[in-house]
């Protein structure tokens, strides 16, 4: 047996003894991150878009990193960190940073972060290619999971992914472990720069996008929080609210955004809003339209009571059957005619 072939079968006969530790730290980093999701009252079901797992590396995967593509290991074995690996994929940019600082924190862990997507994307703007988060880590002391003790020198690689960066990962794979491809080829390292540039400017729109409607939903629940309270203090009840009905009700007749928490509070303390709380309470006694139970119907009754610009945002924005519409304004003893309409 050669030197090439001892070597090679002392690294398959000690990472052999050693797999299930592996295994096992591969489980310890996967659970406590999961754990960390949940206790931020998130589903990790729906928080990552690829069910988390960990996987220890196949041994011909072994072999020829340590022996035969030409790292430079001083001690091959030892030197390779990825022997057990744990991927995260979340749906965009925004979430990784969410996953990062759990794995930065993970109690009895010393980590180490040997890829950041957005210091490379700073330090070489011009370049689009693989994105990911890499962080090794590996015990502060010796730690026991599960009955196995699990070594200081043992390291497991963590990658944290967006969806996007997942997919040009999956589909440029067998590229990038072709060398002799894509370094005789300029025209596909041209196509596959282009093809990371379109997904980071997806994700970056949609991050975007995320970001407006999280505002939008946080001031759409404060909106349907105060007008909860103000149904409650005005006519003596509890409202119904349906997330469904009511948020959608307040979307569509605020799309731009612009009718303050303020006015209608201004409105409802008016004689004018007084008024308006009267005739929805005759209005609860005496109809039985389902919306008036609504808490939307506070909303609803200022934009028709308030003035002329609002009853024409009200008429202009009715998502609704027109029909209730026109029963509403009867009711209140409102006109619509003449006002402008979907």
């Amino acid at each position: 047996m050669n030197m090439s072939s001892r070597s090679q079968q002392a690294i398959l006969d000690r990472f052999s003894a050693e797999k299930p530790i592996y295994e096992k730290f591969g489980e310890f980093v996967l659970e406590k991150v999961i754990d960390a999701i949940r206790e931020l009252k998130e589903n990790p079901e729906l928080f990552f878009e690829i069910p988390p797992r960990f996987r220890v590396k196949e041994e011909g995967a072994l072999i020829e990193k340590a022996l035969y593509r030409e790292k430079g290991y001083k001690n091959p074995y030892e030197d390779i960190t990825d022997k057990v690996g744990v991927r995260f994929v979340v749906l965009f940019t925004d979430r990784m940073k969410i996953v990062d600082d759990i794995i930065e924190k993970i109690p009895g862990l010393k980590c180490s972060k040997d890829r950041d997507f957005l210091k490379e994307q700073k330090e070489s703007p011009l370049v689009f290619s693989y994105q990911s988060d890499h962080y090794v880590v590996h015990p502060e002391e010796e730690i026991e999971f599960n009955g196995v003790h699990i070594p200081k020198n043992f390291y497991c690689e963590i990658q944290v992914r967006s969806l996007t960066q997942h997919a040009y990962a999956q589909i440029t794979h067998d590229i990038f472990y072709k060398p002799a491809i894509i370094n005789d080829d300029p025209e596909m390292r041209r196509q596959v720069a282009r093809c990371m540039a379109i997904m980071e400017i997806t994700d970056e729109k949609f991050n975007e996008f995320i970001k407006y409607n999280e505002k939008m939903e946080e001031e759409m629940s404060s909106m349907l929080k105060y007008l909860q309270g103000q149904y409650s203090a005005k006519l003596g009840l509890q409202a119904r609210v349906d997330l469904r009905f009511d948020k959608t009700m307040l979307w569509d007749l605020d799309k731009d955004n612009k009718i303050p928490i303020d006015s209608i509070h201004a409105f409802y303390n008016s004689v004018e809003g007084e008024k308006t709380i009267k005739i929805l309470a005759s209005c609860l006694r005496k109809t039985g339209l389902e919306i008036y139970k609504h808490v939307s119907a506070l909303f609803v009754a200022y934009l028709l009571m308030k003035g002329p610009k609002e009853k024409n945002i009200l008429i202009k924005n009715w998502g609704f059957d027109r029909q209730l519409l026109e029963d509403v304004s009867s009711d209140f003893g409102e006109s619509i005619d003449g006002f402008q309409q979907c």
